[in-house]
């Protein structure tokens, strides 16, 4: 008798953890502790709802619902605040995105400062190795260790290297010319009689060179993560 009683206790634990399991909706909790839900509502950026119940959203690692997979980003935040990540690629390694948008001003062709109307999209990048794996920033220094074993994927990564470092060499160059610019368009216009008129024409070529390398940057190097992606997902087939 106490055979089929334990028999049958386990058959039920087994369908248990089995529907559990087959619930498409989860958070997975810092703690290492996993709940399955019918329902899984993020309310207004502030706690989880699972079926009914509140969850902290600090307290919870890794969430999955109709609207995808996500990450808790917060040990990556300065602040260490919770705001989620969503996953883009999965597989071995898994990437993930965040969308930010934002309204800057810049300097002009003329030297002066203008406001930008259109905003500009930001897309951080970030990844991690294995479902639960800890979250880390999808940048060269960190992906060179992880994908070390796969020499295709190697091969993109360091087309991603290449273009950060003509990224981050142009922007240093136009930046540097139209500082060049501007402080000579200043040198020349400041205590000026009224009845003399500076030749500005020089300046203003300068600060044009400067203003169209840091757009020239801007437009080739914009899809440079597509080189992470393409690695991720090579290592990941």
């Amino acid at each position: 008798m106490k055979k089929h009683l334990t028999l049958i206790a386990v058959i039920l634990l087994l369908s248990n953890v089995s529907r559990g399991q087959n619930q498409k909706h989860f958070t997975h909790l810092f703690s290492g502790k996993t709940i399955y839900a019918n329902n899984i509502e993020y309310v207004s950026n502030s706690y989880f709802l699972i079926d009914e119940k509140k969850e902290k959203k600090e307290t919870v690692k890794f969430f999955k619902n109709y609207d995808g997979f996500f990450a808790n980003m917060k040990h990556l935040n300065f602040s260490g605040s919770s705001s989620f990540v969503k996953r883009e690629i999965a597989g071995n390694i898994n990437l993930f995105s965040r969308e930010r948008i934002t309204y800057t001003n810049m300097m002009g062709a003329n030297g002066m400062m203008m406001f930008n109307p259109s905003p500009n999209l930001t897309i951080s990048y970030y990844y991690n190795k294995g479902t639960f794996g800890e979250l880390k920033k999808s940048n060269y220094k960190n992906l060179k260790i992880d994908l070390s074993d796969n020499i295709k994927s190697m091969v993109q990564l360091n087309k991603f290297k290449k273009v950060k470092q003509r990224e981050t060499l142009l922007y240093i160059l136009g930046s540097a010319v139209m500082t060049v610019g501007v402080v000579s368009l200043i040198n020349k216009t400041g205590d000026v009689p009224e009845n003399i008129t500076p030749k500005t024409s020089g300046s203003f070529v300068i600060i044009g060179v400067g203003f169209g390398t840091l757009i020239t940057n801007y437009l080739t190097t914009k899809n440079k993560h597509d080189h992470i992606k393409n690695a991720i997902n090579i290592y990941n087939f």
